[in-house]
């Protein structure tokens, strides 16, 4: 079974200099790049395996490109054939799964201590397994509080919270305002959109999703069930 390199646009040129690719009857390897971005994106990505190619002609880069909610099932699908993709980038949560069943391959020594010497814990942690590097951390955002003013008027909240404790008090009395008015609102029709900002308060609130054995869950602590 083909192992498929875990890895970011960002690091497109040190993965490709790190890792094979596949072999034709010609002296040229192929790199293919696994991605869900859009048009404006695949258009950089192309760029910038052109401009590899041009300092290391016996490297062509192919970038594939498919809708986010496909991703996974297109690396599953061509993850064991011969021809499928060199590197991929995907959403952090598939990681314990993609290198349970094999697919994913740990970062090459030089890319992994790359990625621990400029990237902080928690996201060398994001982008590892078992203790090992798996890929290079991308696609990082921090979460920013939007509040709608007229409501914060209408209940007397002078200005945005600066603290958890503040940010519940602010969501308590903006609720108390009216029967079908939502005092803190949170995405819950999208995974990623529900996992990443759960985490984040998880992790703020000291707790963590995983035991230490990486494999299973700490749902059940105490600071995961308050939060």
């Amino acid at each position: 079974m083909k192992k498929i390199f875990v890895a970011a646009a960002l690091a497109l040129t040190l993965v490709l200099s790190a890792c094979g690719g596949q072999g034709g009857k010609s002296d040229t390897t192929e790199v293919t790049f696994l991605t869900h971005w859009g048009p404006d994106q695949v258009q950089m990505l192309e760029a910038a395996a052109a401009a590899y190619t041009a300092i290391n002609p016996d490297v062509t880069v192919k970038i594939q490109a498919v809708p986010f909610g496909n991703l996974l099932s297109t690396l599953r699908t061509q993850g064991s054939s011969a021809d499928g993709p060199t590197i991929v980038g995907i959403y952090d949560a598939w990681l314990p799964e993609l290198v349970r069943d094999g697919l994913a391959a740990k970062a090459p020594a030089d890319v992994a201590a790359m990625v621990k010497a400029n990237w902080p814990g928690g996201l060398v942690a994001a982008a590892s397994q078992g203790g090992d590097v798996y890929g290079v951390p991308n696609e990082m955002a921090l979460y920013a509080l939007n509040y709608n003013q007229a409501l914060f008027d209408q209940a007397g909240i002078a200005e945005p919270p600066k603290t958890w404790d503040e940010t519940v008090d602010a969501a308590l009395k903006i609720s108390a305002l009216g029967a079908d008015i939502q005092g803190i609102g949170f995405i819950t029709n999208w995974t990623a959109g529900a996992i990443h900002p759960f985490l984040s308060l998880l992790a703020s609130n000291g707790g963590t999703f995983l035991n230490a054995d990486g494999l299973t869950a700490a749902l059940d602590s105490a600071a995961a069930l308050e939060t």
